[in-house]
């Protein structure tokens, strides 16, 4: 459409396809909102030159809609206008005369034909910013990078260099710049910040250049520029630089190679060289993309690839701590937070999942040191004091464990763990009441809170109050029908008030609900034993086990039954010896190598 040649569009088509720098904004799933953005801009943009170009203002009203659209979806579409704007400058620019003079003309061709329309686009833009700016204020960068606006200033020149390099040259890719990755500008006599800003003045030059040469060029360089302003921290921004800041950018970027390699496609001489090497740029780009999807398998892959690649990277090594947290090598997850903590020692993410480190080990005087640490540096998160608590309820302290619940509470009035907490402070305390008062809040803010119900539910049967409890959970399974652990809950109540008919009919309900619930099984199968229902007693155990092979407590209750009501050595004695493969270190365990040695003893099994 804009250049009315396929040819241009299908170079800067297929570039656009396989470009690398691409993959941070593709393969990272989540982060689709550059995709969705940039369909929508570009929609706009196209709805656009149709009106222009078919003389049809009502286009507009469906440009508008993109636009809208493009917004909603990220904040970066917000510059769609000054690009309608620069094109239909360039188009209706003079071509004789000073550069000034011309570009006057233009301005004053544009405010008479559009005025209106600018206008209108123009209210829409500022408004849709100030919201994003001084309500909604998304970013969570205070102050100016390096403490200063124009180390900043010249730390921006140098991230447009950067980015230009990477479209040019796209081998080191990263998927986090923060703190070390991208060093600041110190000065701008700094060789790689002096170098910056004249490859940027050299820029400015040659887009002056082209517009006496190829508009359409010159247009393709300031689309790159225009559509990069959101991320230049005119307002400090909480990302420095971002690769996929690059996806809607590049099209001024592939624009361009399309329309130089279309200049050089007329000259035959130039054709079977000009083909060459496009199709060996694109298969370049093209392995390189393959390549680097292979770092986007997985949380584990890619924020590994970034620590190898920027060993200083204090996200990516916190990040990569957390996957090997999640993988239980405590080890090298406490390394990684260490590193983390060693470029950036205030970086409260590291102090805080240190912190839950040291709580999963049972170290919890590292744990609280490190939450503390974490709230000097951020005493609104509201989590890290949940988990301060925690880790004091787990020393006994309560009075400290309650003061850093409240902590949590004054930072998030309606936050459910904390007042479940506070309960399980509260009941360890002995005052039960204020303990119930404190789950049923938790439930309040959270209708389908699992553990404040457990921990609700066993209070009252602690005291004796199972029609409470009954009462409590009746209710709860007229809102949230479809809700298993409440019917669990229920059949535990009735089991324990020794109303045994209602538990197993509960119970029943429940694996219609979620039939592959290896609890819900065992608490059957106990509830049949009691019942003399011993054959319906071992399929709810056998089930338990097909469901959950790896729990243990069903083999006991087998071994139980195949013993004293089958009489089938055999099979008690296969499950006793899982079991104690299973739960060697359970206090039972002496007790059931006796029962195997005497069950082989009287059969002559051998081990």
């Amino acid at each position: 459409m804009l250049t009315g040649k396929s040819r241009v569009a299908f170079f800067a088509a297929c570039l656009f396809a396989v470009h690398p720098v691409h993959t941070d904004s593709v393969a990272y799933i989540s982060g689709r909102r550059d995709i969705l953005s940039t369909l929508f801009y570009l929609l706009g943009f196209y709805l656009f030159l149709l009106s222009r170009k078919r003389q049809k203002p009502k286009l507009l009203i469906f440009a508008l809609a993109s636009y809208l659209l493009a917004v909603s979806s990220k904040e970066m579409a917000v510059t769609l206008p000054a690009v309608f704007f620069f094109y239909d400058g360039i188009t209706n620019l003079p071509d004789e005369g000073s550069f000034f003079k011309r570009c006057s003309a233009s301005l004053k061709r544009i405010i008479s034909r559009y005025g209106f329309f600018y206008l209108f686009f123009l209210a829409i833009a500022l408004l849709f910013t100030g919201y994003q700016i001084f309500i909604k204020s998304p970013s969570n960068k205070i102050g100016f990078y390096g403490g200063d606006p124009f180390i900043q200033f010249l730390t921006v020149g140098k991230i447009l260099v950067y980015y230009i390099k990477l479209l040019f040259y796209p081998v080191n890719l990263l998927a986090d710049y923060s703190f070390n990755s991208f060093p600041l500008s110190q000065s701008f006599f700094e060789l790689a910040t002096l170098f910056s800003v004249l490859v940027l003045c050299a820029l400015g030059f040659l887009v002056v250049k082209l517009l006496a040469i190829d508009k359409l060029m010159a247009f393709a360089v300031i689309w790159f520029f225009v559509t990069l302003l959101p991320v230049c921290h005119i307002f400090p921004h909480h990302e420095l630089l971002a690769e996929h800041y690059l996806y809607l950018p590049s099209f001024g970027f592939v624009l361009l190679v399309g329309l130089l390699l279309e200049r050089l496609l007329i000259a035959i001489r130039w054709r079977y060289a000009a083909y060459t090497l496009f199709a060996v740029i694109i298969l370049l780009l093209a392995a390189r993309t393959v390549n680097r999807n292979y770092d986007w398998k997985n949380s584990f892959t890619i924020w590994g690839k970034t620590v190898k690649t920027s060993p200083d990277c204090v996200r990516a090594l916190n990040n990569l701590g957390i996957e090997y947290f999640k993988r239980k090598d405590y080890t090298r997850a406490e390394q990684l937070y260490r590193r983390a903590l060693s470029v950036q020692p205030v970086y409260e993410k590291a102090l805080f999942n240190l912190g839950n480190l040291y709580r999963v080990k049972e170290d919890y005087d590292g744990a609280i040191s490190m939450y503390q640490k974490a709230a000097r540096v951020n005493p609104k998160n509201f989590r890290n004091h949940n988990n301060l608590g925690n880790a004091f309820a787990m020393m006994r302290n309560y009075e400290e464990a309650s003061k850093a619940f409240e902590k949590a509470l004054q930072c998030k009035p309606r936050y459910p763990e904390a007042y479940n907490n506070l309960g399980n402070v509260y009941r360890s305390l002995g005052k039960v009441e204020k303990a119930i008062d404190y789950y049923q809040v938790a439930i309040k803010f959270k209708p389908l809170y699992e553990d404040a119900y457990t921990n609700l539910v066993s209070t009252y049967v602690n005291l004796n109050q199972y029609e409470k409890a009954i009462q409590f959970l009746e209710q709860a399974r007229s809102n949230n029908p479809a809700a298993t652990f409440i019917y669990r809950e229920l059949g535990i109540v009735y089991e324990r008030s020794a109303q045994y008919d209602k538990a197993v009919s509960v119970y029943e309900k429940a694996l219609t609900l979620e039939p592959g619930s290896s609890e819900i099984h065992s608490h059957l199968g106990k509830l049949y034993v009691r019942q003399n229902r011993n054959q319906k007693a071992i399929e709810h155990f056998q089930k338990a086990l097909e469901n959950k092979p790896s729990v243990s407590e069903p083999h006991l209750n087998l071994a139980d039954l195949y013993l004293k009501e089958v009489n089938d050595k055999q099979k008690a004695l296969y499950h006793l010896k899982t079991w104690i493969r299973k739960a060697p270190k359970d206090k039972r365990a002496a007790r059931v190598k006796e029962m195997i040695d005497q069950i082989q003893r009287e059969t002559g099994a051998m081990e």
